[in-house]
């Protein structure tokens, strides 16, 4: 499978290491530009790329950057991708890190906001376990992990646990509540 990568923070640069010992094809990006991920791309066979490059010609593009920076991806990222490309978030709105986000803060689901702010459906995965956990203890192939996707368009991909109905504001179907999966409420993988 085909890997986009755009954050190779904590949890970024284990899904780069998880991802690529599992022999997937695996492109990682940050803000600062493909230099800064040389060390990385060399002990885990990736390659270091732009962000435009980590979105282009792949099967999912995982974001997993603060979510005070979403709105700074290119507006066109996903410009010309197939539908079938499945984008996973990763990100936890904390405010006190992120800034207040008025829309969230009123109840929107993070998973909707960044959907609407990047313009694509998402998955909302790896925001509920620490990378430390995710590098030593992540599931093996075929397990289940609690996911959540900001539309119907992302569903067939992958196994989710149905949660409670949606609240009567999303945009889209919800296939599952957020609040299962957000840092203050108690979910693991």
């Amino acid at each position: 499978m085909k890997i986009g990568i755009i954050g190779a923070g904590n949890i970024g640069g284990t899904l780069v290491r998880r991802f690529r010992a599992l022999g997937h094809d695996v492109s990682v990006a940050n803000s600062r530009g493909p230099e800064t991920l040389a060390e990385l791309a060399r002990e885990t066979g990736a390659k270091a790329v732009t962000v435009e490059q980590a979105a282009r010609g792949q099967d999912v593009v995982v974001v997993t950057i603060p979510e005070k920076h979403i709105p700074e991806l290119p507006r066109d990222l996903f410009a010309g991708a197939p539908a079938s490309l499945v984008v996973v978030d990763t990100g936890n709105y904390y405010p006190q890190r992120d800034g207040r986000l008025d829309e969230i803060e009123s109840g929107m689901p993070e998973s909707v906001w960044v959907s609407r702010t990047i313009g694509r459906s998402v998955v909302k995965a790896f925001n509920n376990i620490y990378a430390k956990h995710l590098m030593e203890n992540g599931k093996t192939r075929g397990a289940d992990c609690p996911a959540h996707a900001s539309s119907e368009a992302s569903r067939p991909v992958r196994r989710v646990r149905v949660g409670s109905p949606p609240p009567a504001r999303a945009p889209f179907p919800v296939l599952m509540v957020e609040s299962e999966h957000v840092p203050r409420y108690p979910s693991s993988c």
